[in-house]
């Protein structure tokens, strides 16, 4: 299926509340050293093939009427292509002009889709993509990412910055013969380029990236695909409307629309809804593993999650609430929040054990606010008492 992933705003972009001129510089990287205007790769929208990133930046940058400082201004999504995807696109594509064309009318149409699911009205019709602003430019290139969990790919970094480091001080002295050969140590992927952070991937990258703005065209309306569909209804203008946004019927019907427009006959097993049953059986069967080997494990798993949530929204309001406001004045004093956490959650496994462990290992029941807060106060006790003693042992 076509990959839509909607991102969270970065932290280290402000969380998207400010200009959108990184972004898009970025995105424009492909272009660099291209002097021809006819050569470049440029930004669409809904209703242009052809839009420059100065324009691409004022279109965002000035649709934010009504939003405040702190509030996430635009954001970014990206559409990668199977590699049965792509060459079933480049088969019906008859040259590179033709298969941008493609590119692009599949992209609005999965614009049209991102507006519908907001089950917004404006005028009183359907939100489109007409109502959107958004700018997409395609890429065919992806590049190593210095952030990666990939331990294979680490220790090739790890390898390579080495030899970089080594063949660089052999320059420094004028050994550059020696730094030419140092340099055939690097490793490298199947299309000669060296495996490090900014340098280009191999292998089928066709991709889209999008930026689309917070709001409307009429900027009357906020949307946020990150917030979750609950399925309730909400008053707005005296009308009932849905809330949130549904990123499971989005990505579906994504992969509708392009089966649909490009006649493409999609193996039963590549469908999104079969691929998330099948994560979704893999998970269920990971966990009632956990359950039946190890279910201490699982129940310290629940308590841990518990604890940590508890402390999250407020341990002294929820204190206050069960009319412990003794523990509330207390559990301040405690040098190690840490140290109470974790203690609390050892605490609130044993109960659980001992309680409701079987009902927990049967079903997803939560865990109650007033076995927690025994937990903690449990917790507070074994914690302080250590403190003690280690203000004592320090005196001496």
């Amino acid at each position: 299926m076509p990959f839509v992933k909607i991102s969270k705003p970065p932290k280290y972009a402000d969380g998207n509340k400010g200009s959108s001129k990184a972004i898009m510089e970025y995105l424009d990287k492909e272009n660099d050293g291209i002097e021809s205007h006819v050569k470049q790769q440029h930004f669409f929208s809904n209703s242009s093939d052809h839009v420059t990133k100065s324009q691409a930046i004022v279109g965002i940058d000035f649709n934010k009427k009504g939003l405040k400082n702190n509030e996430t201004k635009f954001y970014e999504m990206s559409i990668s292509f199977s590699e049965k995807e792509s060459d079933h696109l480049n088969k019906i594509s008859q040259n590179q002009a033709k298969l941008d064309n493609n590119i692009r009318t599949y992209v609005r149409s999965v614009m049209d889709e991102y507006a519908k699911n907001f089950n917004r009205e404006i005028n009183g019709r359907t939100l489109s993509g007409e109502d959107l602003v958004y700018f997409a430019k395609i890429e065919r290139q992806r590049r190593y990412d210095g952030a990666t969990r990939d331990k294979e790919l680490k220790t090739q970094y790890i390898h390579n910055y080495r030899i970089r480091s080594q063949a660089e001080d052999l320059r420094l002295i004028g050994e550059n013969q020696k730094a030419l050969e140092k340099e055939k140590e690097y490793i490298r992927n199947p299309i000669g380029q060296v495996v490090l952070p900014g340098n280009i991937k191999e292998g089928n990258n066709l991709h889209v990236h999008v930026v689309v703005s917070r709001r409307d065209k009429s900027q009357s309306i906020s949307l946020s695909p990150l917030a979750n569909s609950k399925g309730s209804l909400n008053k707005l203008n005296g009308k009932d409307v849905k809330i949130g946004f549904n990123r499971d019927d989005f990505k579906s019907n994504s992969e509708g629309k392009f089966d649909q427009l490009f006649g493409y006959a999609r193996d039963k097993s590549d469908y999104y809804k079969s691929l998330l049953q099948a994560k979704s059986i893999k998970n269920g069967v990971s966990k009632f593993n956990t359950v039946v080997q190890d279910p201490e494990k699982y129940v310290g798993n629940i308590a841990a999650s518990a604890i940590q949530q508890l402390f999250k929204n407020g341990i002294t309001n929820h204190l206050i609430r069960h009319k412990r406001h003794d523990l509330a004045s207390k559990i301040k004093d405690i040098t190690s929040q840490k140290e109470l956490k974790s203690e609390a959650a050892k605490q609130l496994s044993k109960e659980l054990l001992k309680t409701s462990g079987n009902t927990l290992l049967k079903t997803s029941m939560p865990v109650p606010v007033s076995l927690a807060i025994k937990a903690v106060s449990i917790a507070y006790n074994i914690v302080k008492s250590k403190e003690i003693s280690r203000d004592r042992d320090l005196e001496r």
